[in-house]
């Protein structure tokens, strides 16, 4: 993933089987990308306010759209499961969709197009490292098959490093 003030360029090298294995592996089969191949995105970080993020390739084609859904009032009433992250075809058909969970503070599930549970996020912890100290925050995404994926963010730096259990890295987005 690279990213700029405007936009943010996701790259990510397939180390994973093919869907063709057994699509039952993926969020959204129709969005992996083949072995031996890369994958280039574009998501704009200042989108219109109550719009969703439009997903780009690095042609500037759209590929799909980022959207968050639920208000403020809602979310007083119902804190967990007010919002939803949905990430949608142009055409708004659901590809997948992340909410709140009831049960547990600050973790969410990951949800097919068909609502199926297929994973849950939660916060792991928070590191300082290097010289200068700069904190890092780490997600954990564990996947309905046990694998974990580990997401370690630089928020002011906009960057993201996406590595399995092993350490290995699997995505990354750095400013452009």
């Amino acid at each position: 993933l690279a990213l700029s003030k405007q936009s943010l360029t996701a790259s990510s090298p397939s180390v994973l089987p093919s869907p063709r294995d057994d699509d039952g592996l993926w969020l959204c089969p129709d969005l992996v990308v083949p072995g031996a191949c890369e994958c280039t995105v574009r998501v704009d970080l200042r989108p219109e306010p109550f719009t969703p993020a439009t997903v780009t390739d690095s042609y500037g084609n759209k590929v799909m759209r980022v959207s968050i859904q639920g208000s403020t009032f809602s979310q007083a009433a119902f804190p967990c499961d007010a919002r939803r992250v949905l990430l949608t075809t142009e055409e708004g058909y659901i590809l997948a969709q992340c909410r709140g969970s009831q049960r547990v503070d600050r973790e969410f599930y990951l949800l097919r197009a068909d609502g199926e549970i297929f994973g849950k996020l939660w916060q792991t912890e928070t590191q300082s490292c290097g010289p200068d100290g700069k904190e890092h925050t780490v997600y954990t995404v564990r996947y309905i098959t046990g694998t974990e994926w580990h997401f370690r963010g630089f928020v002011p730096q906009l960057t993201l490093d996406v590595t399995d259990s092993a350490g290995r890295l699997l995505a990354m987005s750095r400013p452009e």
